[in-house]
């Protein structure tokens, strides 16, 4: 023993503790690259976000030096890969256990934030110094140029100042110094480009010196401003340390807040109607959608734009006056729903008035109902005047939990707290709802008496509401107000589309006069107002009604309207004169309007307007329909009573012959009616019934419809088998026969100018052993046709059904392709050596020119025809032109100039000059006078083929697809008609057919060469060396100029030269490693272009200085380039 006792000390675990406070600072353990946060670097808590009275997210500031600043960083992502961003922080956020491991309480913040901020202030000042000494010390300035020149030319290759610095002083002496001294000192070319030389270094210097100060500048702000968010940070800091504080009086105020609802405080309750109350037994209903006052309105009274919230008085007006205005609001008698003015923007002209107005038509009030008895209620809470449903849809609060991704918001995010946040707010919104029902409910007893008050039952508690309220969700669909006929219905827009789609000649139309009269349906009645007028014309006559149905008709392929007006004139020395006529309405020109202009009625029913006008989702657009609608609505309604005796004896004629299937008699008989009233131009049902003519063609066309047409399909069948063509569709024609749509045959079609359309319609009759045809014709096969009723579809029917031609008619596009295959033999007539054919043209053009200028109104000057060959066809979307070979004012100068009679040439002479009052140089203009050939587009044929003496004719110039630089350059017809097919090719919607008889057999145009154009012709072959640059293994563009090394931005040319040209020809003024260089021959010089622009479509000519950076002519030997723009 040695006595000797060993201790040993107990080991101690030391732990620092501190309590999370806002304004505190921390120090990041760790870089954290995603965030940009830097190791050491010290931050502010702005806010702790607290779930369950636990702590869940840490909010950050990001450092001074970083926020709001666009920065570019790296980080790496969890898989491991390194990503580069721009990002500007605000803000870091930082789930609560992610933290404690991040970061440690900063103790010395304050020390670092003062070492910060007094380093920009010394770099402030150290900079502020630098500008100073430059100022103030030339010496100093003078090293600072030194420098950026030294820099500057070790960065270039050579020194371009060739010149020494003694002689540049020399010669800056000699350039600022008097005239005299100059001329004494001997003036020579050297002399001059040493002081251009000195003038030019001088100024360099100056301008180093002004960026060196600009820039200098440009640091001590940025400086300066560095030391700003450091004091913002101080005011955040203060902010943040009373966050708690802060929350706990917004929680007190917002349940005082709920307690003045609850009292009454600021709210306002009118009574619209008193009476009785409703019975104890029914529950208290709460509506979820809000209601607007406009759209509920209309279905009672015809509202205008005018209408807003200083117009209210009429709703409380119509709720007095129409109980179903009640009902119609209302789903219950014991009910509460949200409502506003209107969802519409009304157009007050003032700006600050339309906004403080717009606020007013969007406040929501509350509507109550008890019984008899109806309530407004105005809540003074802001979150109350915006609120577009009375509780939450279903959805919306799984919404706020809902990432922009769609990705769901769990606890374990950053932004949890904030979705919370709106997630409470939202709550208060509906709960503050409540808490005024059940002060209302409680002081004015505004529900009536539906529960037992001596129960003490919470009005707010979720029993109370299980067993006392009821709530519809019809907002978000799932309630009981739901539309059942919303997925079978279609929409308005297709509604109105698809009833317009039957307007044809004989339709009936319900027209709103003033929305379909306008300067372009009716010049008749309506003018283009010139003041700054509300609709941008005014009308000429006065309606004799506002709204009326007419019948429409057929007039130059367009469908017009008449409608019933009324005209006054005025006079000073005689009474008023007034003029009943009916105004021609062209339906075919309207477009659109604010409101619906016309209904076509072949299809429409009453009970389908009254769809619309009743369904609330719709009845949003009720500005544009519903006023048409409702009128409507109620003259066919009858017009169906009135013909319900003739409908029953319809009926029972088919049931008295048991025709067809009993069920499907009444629709047999409706359609009956639609198809027989379409081809007797909307006459009465009882004129049809009435005259026994009529009576059996409506037995005959029932019998087709009801029966018989159906019996027949089996012959008719057979029929086509043996015809060869495949049947469409079987219908009853208006004349009360079968017709039959086939399909074409292939050899029957006709592609040229567009995809064949028509199919063939075959009128049948029906005979014991079968059917026979009667007539054929072609036809469209529309996608509706009241006019025609469908008996049977055949599937193949889908590839014709809806079809439309830019030509009005099949026998219009053969027309026109006919027209165009004249134009050869006139084209003969052109050419010089025909001296028989231009006689010809020469006499024509004389009795065109007395047309046009002796019996045709000429505006007082002389008219010259338009001579127009036509030879081809242009389509373009929707429409088609001839396309035409000719001129519009200089025919008679190249007839002229191109007869050799001598005689006729002075009568043409003659005829011309003679119209003129000023004879002097007319007759050497017709003979010297410049004149070419064109080409030109209009749907207008020539009244005097070849010429046109309308002087109003329009055309205009086709599409080449090229600037006018470029066609300037395609001087024959075979490169311009070339480019027109190129371009047309081009589109989806284009297409071109020229003449066939135009076409030699090789595929060669002909056109040049009937028109007997030898410099058309006299073109040399060329070559195209086109050039392609490929980028550098950089990226870097490949090409540099030789003479100075600067880049060439172009890659791709074509040069046109001589056959045999060397190909290194195309690049001699430029540096290119990697390029490649392609030959094609062409026999002319417009064959070489035309491949250029196809090659290259938006090619430009070169030209010196056109482009940048290209300073150097063509290279000797290459004719013309063409640059890739």
């Amino acid at each position: 023993m040695t006595g000797i006792v060993r201790i040993e000390q107990p080991v101690e675990r030391i732990e620092r503790f501190h309590s999370l406070q806002g304004g505190q600072y921390w120090r990041a353990n760790e870089a954290i690259a995603e965030e940009n946060i830097a190791a050491s670097e010290v931050l502010l808590i702005e806010s702790l976000r607290w779930v369950d009275n636990k702590l869940h997210t840490v909010i950050l500031r990001t450092h001074p030096s970083k926020h709001g600043q666009h920065i570019r960083f790296e980080y790496t992502d969890e898989s491991g890969r390194t990503c580069g961003t721009t990002r500007s922080f605000t803000q870091h956020r930082f789930l609560f256990d992610d933290f404690v491991n991040k970061f440690t309480f900063a103790a010395d913040s304050k020390e670092v934030r003062e070492s910060e901020v007094q380093a920009c202030q010394q770099l402030a000042q150290k900079l502020t110094v630098e500008l100073s000494e430059a100022m103030t010390n030339p010496e100093r300035m003078k090293e600072i140029i030194a420098e950026r020149l030294e820099k500057e030319q070790t960065e270039k290759s050579e020194n371009k100042l060739n010149t020494l610095p003694a002689t540049i002083d020399q010669y800056t002496n000699l350039a600022t110094g008097p005239l005299e001294n100059a001329l004494t000192s001997g003036v020579n070319e050297e002399s001059i480009k040493g002081m251009m030389e000195a003038a030019r270094h001088g100024h360099k210097l100056a301008v180093i010196q002004s960026e060196w100060l600009q820039g200098k500048n440009n640091e001590i702000t940025r400086a300066v401003q560095a030391v700003v968010p450091y004091y913002q940070e101080m005011a955040a800091a203060q902010l943040a340390a009373f966050e708690e504080s802060r929350e706990n009086v917004e929680s007190l105020m917002k349940g005082i807040a709920s307690l003045d609802l609850f009292i009454g405080k600021d709210v306002v309750v009118n009574t619209i109607i008193k009476g009785n109350s409703a019975p104890s037994d029914i529950p208290l209903t709460f509506v979820q959608k809000k209601l607007l006052m406009d759209e509920e309105l209309a279905v009672y009274l015809d509202l205008g734009d005018w209408f807003d919230f200083t117009k209210a008085d009429l709703f409380d007006q119509a709720l007095q006056k129409h109980p179903g205005l009640i009902e119609q609001i209302f789903p219950t008698q014991r009910c509460v729903l949200v409502m506003a003015v209107t969802r519409r923007h009304v157009n007050y002209q003032d700006p600050w008035e339309a906004a403080a107005k717009d606020f007013q038509n969007r406040c929501v009030f509350l509507l109550v109902r008890d019984g008899e008895n109806i309530y407004q209620v105005c809540s003074p809470v802001e979150s109350h005047l915006g609120a577009h449903t009375l509780f939450p849809e279903r959805d919306e609060q799984d919404a706020l939990f809902r990432g922009f991704d769609g990705s769901r918001i769990t606890f374990r995010d950053v932004a949890y707290t904030d979705r919370l946040r709106a997630h409470e707010k939202m709550a208060l919104h509906y709960k503050r709802f409540l808490i005024l029902c059940c002060g209302l409910d409680q002081r004015e007893r505004l529900f009536g008496e539906f529960y037992d008050r001596s129960s003490n039952i919470n009005f707010i508690s979720m029993d109370f509401q299980e067993k006392y309220c009821r709530f519809i969700h019809d907002a978000d669909g799932t309630g009981l107000l739901s539309d059942p006929e919303a997925d079978t219905r279609p929409s308005l827009e297709s509604y109105i589309k698809q009833a317009n789609q039957h307007l044809r000649s004989g339709s009936r139309v319900f027209c709103e006069w003033r929305q379909v009269v306008n300067p372009v349906t009716a010049p008749g009645a309506a003018k283009d107002d010139s003041g700054n007028g509300y609709r941008g014309h005014s009308f000429t006559v006065d309606f004799v009604k506002s709204r009326s149905t007419s019948v429409a008709y057929q007039k130059n392929e367009e469908i017009y309207v008449d409608v019933p007006v009324v005209q006054h004139t005025y006079s000073r020395n005689a009474k008023s004169d007034k003029r009943e006529f009916n105004a021609k309405v062209c339906l075919s020109k309207f477009r659109t309007s604010d409101s619906l202009g016309y209904l076509c009625l072949d299809t429409v029913k009453s009970a389908d307007l009254e769809y619309y006008i009743h369904n609330r989702r719709i009845r949003a657009n009720h500005l544009y329909y519903i006023r048409l609608f409702k009128e409507l609505a109620a003259l066919l309604k009858l017009e169906e009573t009135h013909e319900e005796q003739y409908r029953s004896k319809m009926l029972a004629a088919l049931n008295a012959g048991n025709i067809g299937d009993e069920n499907d008699r009444v629709a047999a008989v409706d359609k009956t009616i639609q198809t027989w009233r379409c081809a007797n131009r909307g006459a009465s049902l009882q004129s049809g019934l009435e005259d026994e003519k009529q009576w059996k063609a409506l037995l005959a066309m029932m019998d087709l419809i009801a029966w018989r047409g159906h019996a027949s399909i089996p012959q008719i069948e057979c029929y086509c088998e043996q015809l060869g063509n495949s049947p469409l569709r079987l219908v009853v024609m208006p004349n009360g026969k079968l017709g039959l749509y086939v399909a074409p045959r292939a050899e029957e079609r006709n592609d040229a100018a567009e995809k064949h359309k028509w199919a063939i319609r075959v009128v049948l009759s029906l005979t014991r052993t079968g059917v026979k045809e009667v007539s054929r014709s072609w036809a469209l096969v529309n996608e509706l046709s009241v006019s025609e009723c469908t008996l049977k579809e055949w599937p193949l029917v889908d590839e014709w059904k809806g079809l439309k031609s830019v030509f009005e008619s099949y026998d219009r596009k053969l027309k026109a392709l006919a027209d165009i295959e004249l134009g050869r033999e006139t084209l003969k007539r052109l050419n010089p050596s025909n001296q028989e054919g231009l006689s010809e043209l020469a006499e024509l053009w004389i009795n065109a020119f007395e047309e046009m200028n002796f019996y045709r109104p000429t505006g007082g000057i002389v008219q010259k025809p338009v001579m127009m060959i036509p030879i081809g066809l242009i389509v373009d979307r929707e429409e088609w032109s001839y396309l035409y070979l000719g001129t519009r004012g200089s025919a008679v100068e190249y007839i002229y100039q191109n007869l050799n009679d001598k005689a006729l040439k002075a009568r043409v002479a003659h005829r011309l000059i003679s119209n003129y009052e000023v004879k002097e140089g007319k007759l050497d203009n017709l003979a010297n006078k410049k004149t070419s050939l064109g080409l030109f587009c209009t749907k207008q044929r020539p009244d005097m083929a070849p010429f046109s003496a309308d002087r109003n004719i329009e055309t205009y110039g086709p599409d080449f697809g090229v600037n006018h630089a470029v066609l300037t350059h395609m001087v024959s017809f075979k490169s311009q008609i070339a480019l027109i097919q190129q371009e047309a090719d081009r589109g989806l919607h284009r297409r071109f057919t020229i003449a066939s008889n135009l076409v030699s057999s090789a595929g060669e145009l002909l056109i040049d060469q009937l028109l007997g154009d030898a410099a058309r012709d006299a073109d040399e072959p060329v070559d195209i060396l086109e050039v392609v640059i490929n980028p550098a293994p950089t990226g870097e563009p490949g090409a540099k100029l030789k003479k100075n090394g600067e880049t060439f931005w172009h890659k791709h040319w074509c040069d046109l030269c001589k056959p045999g040209t060397e190909e290194s020809l195309a690049l001699s003024h430029i540096h290119a490693p990697d390029h490649v260089i392609t030959r094609t021959s062409f026999s002319s010089k417009e064959d070489a272009i035309l491949f250029v622009l196809k090659t290259m479509p938006q090619a430009r000519k070169y030209e010196k200085d056109f482009f940048r950076d290209n300073d150097f002519d063509v290279p000797d030997g290459i004719i013309e380039r063409w640059i890739d723009r």
